[in-house]
């Protein structure tokens, strides 16, 4: 149990070695830890201490969008593209937890839409954020802004709560039939 940010009640306690480079300790998973500290001085007096500190992910993903896309419609005058086709190589330093994409849609092409379906964001409509976009025939020739966001599985044990980092990139794409 932790309470202010300091574990109460049992504790496990376990040896680590971790390196030190450059003053800092490398490579900790994210969590709470306690060091023991013991001094001396030349007087042979001694003491000991323990610091508490926690490690958090607050570094948010690298997001790499597909810059050579292409998306031609179907027969039907259809096309859907998912999350991870717009992905090239997006990552994250501890764990990318999910990818969502939505698309602008252009203002002869609103009336198509459901309400809630839209979005309006600075004077430009926009899905929602799903797993995967559609085209029609609608979006023909239209220059159409595509986002891919990314969301890591950041967990604070203190607050003992997901707290998420979320990146985006995005880019333009003209459909075609």
């Amino acid at each position: 149990e932790i309470q202010y940010g300091i574990p109460i009640g049992p504790v496990e306690w376990r040896e680590a070695d971790y390196p030190i480079i450059n003053g800092h300790l490398v490579g900790l998973p994210v969590g709470i830890y306690a060091i023991q500290v013991d001094v001396f001085d030349g007087c042979y007096n001694a003491a000991k201490g323990i610091i508490y500190f926690q490690v958090k992910d607050l570094v948010s993903p690298v997001m790499k969008c597909d810059d050579d896309l292409n998306v031609t419609l179907n027969n039907f005058g259809y096309a859907k593209v998912y999350a991870a086709d717009i992905d090239e190589g997006s990552w994250d330093n501890c764990e990318l937890a999910s990818l969502e994409v939505r698309r602008s849609v252009p203002e002869g092409c609103v009336d198509l839409y459901a309400e809630g379906d839209l979005t309006l964001e600075d004077g430009v409509y926009y899905t929602n954020w799903a797993e995967y976009i559609e085209f029609s025939c609608c979006d023909e020739g239209a220059d159409i802004t595509i986002e891919l966001t990314g969301t890591d599985a950041a967990y604070d044990p203190v607050m003992e709560m997901e707290m998420p980092n979320e990146n985006i990139c995005w880019m333009k794409l003209k459909i075609e039939d």
